[in-house]
């Protein structure tokens, strides 16, 4: 019984809300330290008049500023993923009905690669009114679908089932 450690707490990385009837997303970033590079670097180039330590500064902030824009690109991407999520899963946000969705459906609508979305939703937790949630959740295959059809995700074939098991007649 004895305890691994203390808790480890979730936190979400995007929040969903109903502002006027729409459904908005916003990426929670407060826990993200911002990246930005310091000036002193580009001072100390332009100040400079060494070539080799030019070419030496000049690389690193070549360096730096990819490592800033890689980071941006990985947020808007997961930004992206999450609106693509929301209004394809607007019927969970508002009623609490899922549908099949799947990766390859939401990267096509990005025109991004499967594995792009994988990697974007990959730990990541949406906080919306019904809970905390990981971004996983909203993607599953269909079940009992007839005729080769998408069918129902399975959270929602649950509900369904426990309803009627509810209903049902005891006698």
């Amino acid at each position: 019984f004895e305890g691994g450690g203390p808790p480890a707490y979730l936190c979400p990385d995007l929040q969903v809300s109903l502002e006027d009837g729409a459904l908005e997303v916003r990426l929670i970033d407060e826990n993200i330290p911002t990246m930005h590079i310091s000036g002193y670097y580009r001072t100390l180039l332009q100040d400079t008049g060494e070539e080799e330590v030019r070419e030496y500064l000049s690389n690193k902030l070549r360096q730096a500023e990819g490592v800033v824009r890689a980071v941006d690109q990985r947020r808007s991407t997961l930004l992206s993923c999450a609106e693509e999520i929301v209004r394809r899963q607007a019927g969970f946000f508002r009623r609490g009905d899922l549908v099949p969705l799947t990766m390859a459906e939401v990267a096509c609508a990005l025109n991004l690669h499967e594995s792009t979305v994988s990697r974007a939703v990959r730990d990541k937790y949406l906080q919306c009114p019904r809970g905390l949630f990981p971004l996983s959740f909203f993607f599953s295959r269909g079940v009992g679908g007839a005729s080769g059809g998408a069918g129902t995700a399975p959270e929602a074939a649950r509900t369904l089932l426990l309803r009627l098991i509810r209903e049902e007649d005891p006698i």
